[in-house]
């Protein structure tokens, strides 16, 4: 399906400023799998709108994915890193927010197959993309 739409993908994708979210409970984090490419765990995100804050982006794409609420302080920011693969390139900023408890997610049925509460031990390059990973292991190195 990724190589059917991939040309799509190029034009919309190419340059654009995207946000990714790792949300914490207790000692697991949220991943989910998205339909272009199920085969591998990453985080809630999405696009930046135009004039819209990367904060604003998370909390929004967060809520359309998994109808989890955060607020603007409970994100903290992870920084930022250059996604280039199979011939895409974009920005992602990348956030971290904890909640009380693993809420049950409520997924959007059109873009996420799944979405789980994991111990991101049991996260790793079979099973994980490397923008995930990456955040995980800046996470970690912050805490």
């Amino acid at each position: 399906m990724f190589w059917l739409g991939w040309p799509v993908w190029y034009v919309y994708l190419k340059g654009s400023a995207r946000t990714r979210v790792l949300i914490t409970a207790k000692d697991k984090i949220l991943v989910i799998r998205g339909w272009h490419d199920g085969r591998f765990w990453s985080l809630p995100g999405g696009g930046v709108h135009e004039g819209e804050k990367a904060s604003a982006s998370a909390i929004r794409e967060v809520y359309e994915e998994t109808g989890i609420s955060l607020l603007a302080k409970q994100l903290k920011s992870l920084g930022f890193s250059d996604h280039q693969n199979y011939g895409l390139s974009f920005r992602i900023e990348g956030f971290v927010a904890k909640v009380s408890k693993c809420y049950k997610p409520k997924i959007q049925k059109l873009e996420i197959l799944e979405a789980k509460w994991i111990n991101p031990s049991k996260l790793n390059i079979n099973n994980t993309d490397q923008d995930t990973l990456g955040l995980i292991a800046t996470w970690k190195a912050r805490r």
